[in-house]
């Protein structure tokens, strides 16, 4: 048993077995940890006077709109049948599904300008230890959120907790790729970064693609799994 397993195991039964209850599991711990992050990349950028985690704390805040539109997703989409609506509002999921996929596709377009203008117009860095070791551990508790993320969306087969996942994952690769400019940053490699991070724009784009490719599919009536 793993640990995403072990927490939910933590809840009744009949609440592992709730659609509706591990969406919003998802989408609440997502708003709470990224609440968390923004506080602590907050007061250690004051603390330790950077700039760029000050920056990342605010990222780290606006990441809560998406972890919002998975709640908003699951609250309506789990609405009953009425008369305008007879099947019901299910494809609510697929609209946040939707919406998360082209907030991927800003992000990767925002990724790859600022990896293009790094390697156009290599900048030096200031190496900080203390900054290096912040940002890592930002990527790591960034990293759990997106597997405990993929972990119940496979549990429920729902492409927005996916989605979700994965816009964790490329914010903690991004904070990854942070650190290792600032590593190399000595060496005078201030291109490297620049580097990654089209491949991290590459990335983020098939996976967006993905997702709204099959979004759509599911939007305009693709027949149901036998």
């Amino acid at each position: 048993m793993n640990v995403h397993e072990w927490l939910l195991n933590r809840f009744p039964e009949s609440r592992r077995c709730d659609r509706r209850f591990i969406g919003l599991l998802e989408a609440w711990v997502s708003i709470v940890g990224n609440l968390v992050l923004f506080v602590f990349k907050l007061l250690a950028g004051l603390a330790l006077n950077s700039i760029s985690l000050v920056a990342d704390a605010f990222h780290s805040l606006s990441d809560v709109l998406t972890s919002a539109v998975v709640l908003l997703g699951f609250v309506f989409g789990s609405k009953p049948a009425d008369a305008d609506h007879p099947h019901g509002h299910g494809r609510l999921e697929h609209v946040a599904t939707l919406i998360i996929a082209i907030l991927l596709f800003a992000a990767a377009v925002g990724m790859g300008k600022g990896s293009l203008e790094r390697i156009a117009k290599p900048q030096p860095v200031r190496f900080n230890l203390a900054v290096v070791l912040l940002l890592l551990l930002s990527a790591a508790f960034k990293e759990w959120m997106a597997s405990f993320s993929a972990f119940l969306g496979r549990k429920i087969k729902s492409q927005a907790l996916v989605a979700d996942a994965w816009h964790h994952r490329s914010d903690a690769i991004a904070a990854a790729l942070v650190a290792v400019g600032l590593v190399v940053s000595p060496l005078g490699y201030y291109w490297l970064d620049g580097v990654l991070g089209l491949f991290v724009c590459a990335l983020l784009f098939w996976v967006a693609w993905g997702l709204s490719r099959d979004s759509v599919n599911e939007l305009i009536g693709k027949a149901p799994d036998p």
